[in-house]
């Protein structure tokens, strides 16, 4: 229990400290900057105009920001409340181009000028290339937005079973997850990647989580268009965080339920396809610390292939102690920001899984990690581009 609070006390206060503070210290040093420039040089109303604009922020990030995150949020509205998180997480990435102007422009002139000729070319060079240079993260997140508006693509994953079943071969599972119904994430979004997985006419159709961000999000508008998804065994799903985070897990249940969803909250049922059955179980959201997977050998089948749905990918390691052939698995948003840098890709989920995005296996068993639909905070995607999933199963 000590551990799980740790955990959540990390994830819920460590980062956006780091977020308010970095702005706080880089709006300084940006002011300070322009108030030594001579377009503010004797210019009485410039620089009071300029004071003004950094006090404002400095409240703001001090006072304001701080509450988008952690404060009382049923004070605004929540697409409210979304755009403005976003818009403090933009500005957050224009002042780091800012502060990395600032010291590629201190590194540059730090150097001793070379002789003769030279000189001129270089500084030309310095003084076209840094801002550029500075403008990359700017840049970067501008190409997030248009790849996190961007229509999903249809993702084809083949899974190989062993002896499965020959009425099993073949079978298609269609995966929807991490909408986050809202603002960045709407009607014909949802209505579009609803249409594509029903064009892949799936035997299942699976919903994982994150159907909505927060408490005030529209999760019945969300519900309604995703009663239009079909499979020829119907629409099962298990809730993810955000369910949990907004106290709405219970009411989410009842509300897909009425809905014909069939809602897997440590669970397990039988599905029948010809003369074979598919073992398909579902748990809630299994948070950090917890025990993992705590109860889920009693949702085992000897005698069929056994399929998780887990919204998270962090307890795979488990699911592969326990002999599940194939767990299904969103949560990560591939990322959202994942930056192919190196041998792995640099982004921060690292820091607590490593099952990011895409297919993994372990110990004969199996798990696909989607990136999904939507985003949290910032509706911005680098090197994870949303997603549908068809999941077919095969014969090993």
């Amino acid at each position: 229990m000590l551990e799980r609070e740790r955990m959540e006390a990390l994830r819920q206060y460590l980062l956006p400290s780091l977020v308010v503070l970095t702005a706080v210290m880089l709006q300084f040093r940006l002011y300070r900057h322009l108030l030594g420039t001579a377009c503010f040089q004797a210019r009485w109303l410039r620089v009071r105009a300029l004071q003004v604009l950094y006090y404002a922020l400095t409240f703001y990030m001090l006072l304001i920001a701080p509450l988008l995150f952690l404060g009382p949020r049923a004070l605004l509205a929540s697409a409210t409340l979304s755009r403005m998180l976003a818009a403090t997480l933009l500005w957050v990435v224009m002042l780091l181009s800012g502060g990395l102007w600032l010291w590629l422009r201190g590194v540059a002139a730090a150097r001793a000028a070379p002789p003769s000729g030279a000189g001129v070319s270089r500084r030309a060079f310095l003084q076209t290339s840094l801002p550029a240079v500075a403008a990359t993260p700017t840049v970067a997140v501008g190409a997030g937005l248009l790849i996190a508006r961007s229509k999903p693509t249809l993702k084809h994953v083949d899974i190989h079973i062993r002896s499965l079943h020959p009425d099993l071969n073949g079978l298609r599972l269609a995966q929807i997850t991490d909408i986050h119904y809202g603002p960045f994430f709407g009607r014909r979004d949802l209505e579009y990647a609803v249409a594509m997985a029903n064009s892949t006419r799936p035997h299942i159709a699976l919903v994982t989580g994150d159907l909505i961000t927060r408490r005030g999000d529209d999760l019945e508008g969300c519900l309604n268009i995703l009663q239009s998804l079909r499979g020829e065994a119907g629409v099962w799903a298990c809730h993810g965080n955000h369910e949990r985070y907004a106290g709405l897990e219970t009411a989410a249940t009842q509300l897909a339920r009425r809905r014909g969803f069939h809602v897997l909250r440590g669970e397990s049922e039988f599905l029948s396809f010809g003369a074979a059955k598919l073992n398909l179980a579902g748990v809630d959201y299994q948070n950090m610390g917890d025990e993992p997977l705590a109860g889920a050998e009693e949702l085992l089948a000897p005698d069929a292939p056994n399929l998780l749905l887990c919204h998270t990918p962090l307890v795979f390691d488990r699911a592969a102690e326990l002999g599940f052939d194939l767990m299904i698995s969103g949560h990560t948003h591939g990322g959202q920001l994942n930056l192919p840098l190196g041998v792995d890709n640099l982004t921060f989920v690292r820091l607590y899984t490593p099952y990011i995005q895409g297919y993994y296996h372990k110990s004969g068993s199996q798990l696909y990690v989607s990136s999904g639909l939507g985003t949290v905070g910032a509706p911005v995607r680098l090197g994870a581009p949303p997603e549908v999933t068809l999941i077919r199963l095969c014969a090993a």
